[in-house]
């Protein structure tokens, strides 16, 4: 499966605008995936594209994988 970061302008609840980007996973013969609104830190998303594509990782781990990524302290500075 081959992961890449998708942005698209997003709103808020209260009506702001901001662009979410999201996940999608894709490979032939099979179901692709999207996880929407992962970040709005592009770099983040590319990162995070970067290790899932590099590491094989298979759908079924993709939703721990982004909670390491966002859980790592290394990105909130």
């Amino acid at each position: 499966m081959i992961y890449q970061s998708i942005p698209h302008r997003r709103h808020t609840e209260d009506g702001a605008e901001y662009i979410g980007y999201d996940i999608l996973g894709q490979e032939a013969g099979r179901e692709p995936l999207l996880v929407e609104d992962v970040t709005e830190d592009g770099r983040f998303a590319e990162a995070l594209c970067q290790a899932l594509n590099r590491e094989g990782v298979e759908p079924v781990h993709v939703f721990d994988m982004i909670f390491d990524f966002l859980s790592d302290e290394a990105w909130k500075n």
